[in-house]
């Protein structure tokens, strides 16, 4: 199953509304299919009938609770209820209903004697602990193992040499590899190059022998990650500028991102070279509006790297403390 075919719903309290819109985009990012009644009811739809329809459609229900609406009495109980119920039709050990806190609180005492399921027997998600996105993909990928949507253009290939030196530079090995990679049309001759990152388990972080100065980086934990595409090299100048000036793939000016970008924040940028150096001085609220407004010009779902993504990527199965090496030398 690909990810664009996996259906999330949300369900939630009005009280959460903002964290579950935020998480909606996130998903949408992600590539996945979530359904929210602010975003997918149409006007004159009977909402009563609808909202059980979703979510028998849905292939993952994210009960989302927090402080305020976790014992709340009204539709979402409702809901919650519908979900247990469908839940017991299907298979022992299926992910369907993840009860997922927003923040510190009571899972609701929620039982239905029918089906033999009670809220509370069901493995909660912490999304507001750091890992919080990660363990909810975590759980989708353990459930379906998505595959990532095909690109539209064929897949190119090209050879590179891997070259291994010791701390004294001097070269140890060399290997022979092939990726395969596409390339999005920007506009104006300019391209975005995307290879292609085969699916695999990585130990991400740093063991306890090896020296972290934020410390931060542990415990090392396994993590599962599925195939995806990456960025060959990071957005350069001449990049942004190309989907930044584009002001009609605004996607959703009443969304809580900013949706005038600088044509260029890039702080090294009056250089001769500058169109191909990195945009380094952009915060998170403007990279996902350039990813938004990137899938509207594509027509595919781009996103930023998850922190697995980047560092399984980053590390392409190496151990050591840098992809390089043991030190960083002159």
């Amino acid at each position: 199953m690909k990810k664009s075919e996996i259906q999330i719903f949300l369900a939630h309290a009005s009280e959460d509304k903002p964290a579950v819109l935020a998480l909606y985009n996130r998903l949408k990012q992600a590539g996945y299919k979530p359904w929210l009644d602010k975003k997918d009811l149409i006007p004159g739809q009977i909402w009563r009938d609808e909202i059980p329809k979703a979510i028998k459609a849905s292939q993952i229900f994210l009960a989302c609770l927090s402080g305020k609406s976790a014992n709340k009495q009204g539709y979402i109980q409702r809901e919650l209820r519908i979900a247990l119920d469908t839940l017991g039709e299907m298979l022992p050990g299926t992910i369907f209903f993840i009860p997922m806190r927003l923040e510190e609180c009571e899972i609701p005492d929620l039982r239905l004697a029918e089906v033999g399921l009670n809220l509370r027997d069901i493995h909660r998600l912490d999304y507001w602990e750091e890992d919080g996105f990660e363990q909810l993909e975590r759980a989708i990928t353990h459930q379906f193992n998505p595959e990532p949507e095909e690109p539209k253009q064929l897949l190119s290939v090209f050879n590179f040499q891997i070259v291994g030196v010791n701390a004294k530079g001097e070269q140890i090995k060399k290997e022979s590899k092939q990726s395969q990679y596409f390339s999005e049309d920007l506009g104006n001759g300019i391209t975005l190059e995307m290879l292609a990152i085969p699916g695999g388990t990585f130990l991400m972080g740093s063991p306890q022998d090896e020296k972290d100065s934020f410390g931060d980086e542990r415990p090392q934990h396994e993590v599962n990650v599925p195939p995806f595409f990456i960025g060959k090299y990071p957005i350069t100048q001449e990049q942004w500028r190309a989907i930044a000036s584009r002001t009609d793939l605004k996607v959703d000016p009443s969304a809580p991102l900013r949706v005038n970008l600088d044509l260029n924040p890039a702080y090294f940028k009056d250089r001769p070279d500058s169109d191909r150096r990195p945009v380094e001085q952009v915060n998170w609220y403007d990279a996902i509006e350039f990813c938004a407004r990137l899938s509207k010009l594509t027509g595919r779902e781009y996103r930023l790297p998850s922190e697995a993504e980047w560092e399984y990527a980053c590390r392409a199965g190496t151990t050591t403390p840098f992809y390089f090496g043991e030190t960083i030398t002159g």
